[in-house]
């Protein structure tokens, strides 16, 4: 059995999903794939995208990122959101909670960002532009989101094998280039939180899979190993050939 890593599928754009349509349908019949969020705000095509990659894959692990809980001509709140996204996984057979996988524990975590993530950013602002402003919606009495996300994730349970948790926000900003790398320059105030980090290691994970900031990554800290796989928007490849990440 082996894991592939993928995030930020955006199959909103044609091309991405035609990229994913063209997965082998026999190649990895035997193996996991990791979704670490953003696939669509569009719940039918949600659907459609897991139901494709099922067809390729022993089993799909999935978290949602910002886009997937955009409310966007849809009644209720980004909470009733996720809910929907539960009950499309449940129809598709695509797995949101911790599950072993031939003695593998796979750690879904839902997430969510907190502005205080990054200290090198603190003296910036997010525009007000910014789509999560404009399309997620929350109950009043959800203040502090990642907390909030945290709080719902299943408590760790001891293990001995292999575990792998995954994310679609950051849990370190030492995964994140500095600022004067970045296009987006208040991207660290909305990239993680470290909530996440200290759940995946009260898990015990020895390898962490995030997406969001669409930056391929992979590097050891402390212990564990961090690897981002995006798919991204087309523009942004620059020529790079999207490609499925093995990672176990």
């Amino acid at each position: 059995m082996r894991i592939y890593a993928l995030s930020d599928l955006h199959v909103d754009f044609e091309e991405n999903w035609e990229w994913v349509r063209a997965i082998s349908p026999v190649e990895y019949q035997g193996d996991v794939l990791i979704v670490a969020g953003d696939v669509t705000h569009k719940t039918e095509r949600v659907l459609r995208t897991f139901d494709t990659l099922r067809e390729r894959f022993l089993r799909v692990f999935f978290v949602p990122g910002n886009h997937d809980l955009w409310v966007r001509g849809e009644r209720g709140d980004s909470l009733e959101k996720l809910d929907a996204l539960r009950s499309v996984c449940a129809k598709s057979g695509v797995d949101m909670e911790p599950a072993e996988v031939n003695a593998v524990r796979v750690v879904p975590l839902l997430s969510w960002y907190s502005s205080e993530f990054d200290p090198r950013c603190q003296d910036r602002a997010v525009p007000v532009a910014w789509g999560d402003y404009r399309y997620c919606k929350w109950p009043d009495e959800v203040v502090e989101i990642d907390r909030h996300f945290s709080s719902i994730n299943r408590e760790p349970s001891n293990g001995d094998g292999l575990t792998v948790s995954f994310s679609h926000f950051l849990p370190r900003w030492e995964l994140l280039p500095d600022v004067t790398h970045l296009r987006f320059k208040a991207l660290p105030l909305v990239a993680g939180s470290g909530l996440i980090e200290r759940q995946l290691r009260a898990w015990g994970a020895h390898i962490h899979v995030f997406g969001h900031s669409h930056i391929p990554w992979d590097m050891e800290l402390d212990g564990v190993r961090y690897v981002q796989q995006p798919l991204a928007y087309p523009k942004e490849r620059r020529g790079r050939s999207p490609r499925l990440k093995q990672i176990y």
